[in-house]
């Protein structure tokens, strides 16, 4: 993300859809942890205003796999004085009926300048295998909060 800017976080960052469809649910994730430079926001974009671009907006503290894939949580970075880009995380806790709640963390770069939106940093499986980007994988939030479950 960048600095004094908002990016979408999208259900190909964090997705829970294979959650969601073995519980029935809409899984929440609830924020233990704010990252250190930005805040996580809900950004509805409204065409229902006079103005040609209102925002309704706010910090929040939970969110569902359904706001994800509809688009509407943010990342919106504060002016700190970063000189270079540097690592932030979103520590968070998944919860869904009928199963044990999950701890995850989130990282991704915030960047100080430049067009590039903020990137999330690789992960490695459970099993150990190398690093596949985050962007491809459908199974990261699932395999994380299994792994996440047996270590709790």
């Amino acid at each position: 993300a960048a600095v004094d800017s908002s990016t979408a976080i999208k259900s190909t960052n964090l997705d829970a859809t294979k959650l969601a469809g073995l519980t029935s649910s809409n899984p929440v994730f609830h924020i233990l942890d704010k990252p250190k430079h930005g805040r996580i926001k809900r950004i509805i974009r409204t065409s229902r205003t006079r103005t040609t671009r209102s925002l309704r907006d706010r910090e929040i503290q939970h969110f569902t796999q359904e706001d994800l894939s509809n688009g509407v949580i943010y990342f919106v970075g504060s002016n700190t004085g970063l000189t270079s880009n540097t690592t932030d995380e979103l520590i968070y806790r998944l919860e869904a009926p009928g199963v044990q709640p999950a701890r995850g963390i989130f990282r991704f770069t915030v960047i100080t300048s430049g067009i590039t939106s903020w990137q999330p940093l690789p992960n490695v499986t459970p099993t150990g295998h190398a690093p596949v980007p985050v962007a491809t994988r459908k199974d990261i939030v699932v395999a994380s909060c299994v792994v996440a479950s047996l270590l709790l």
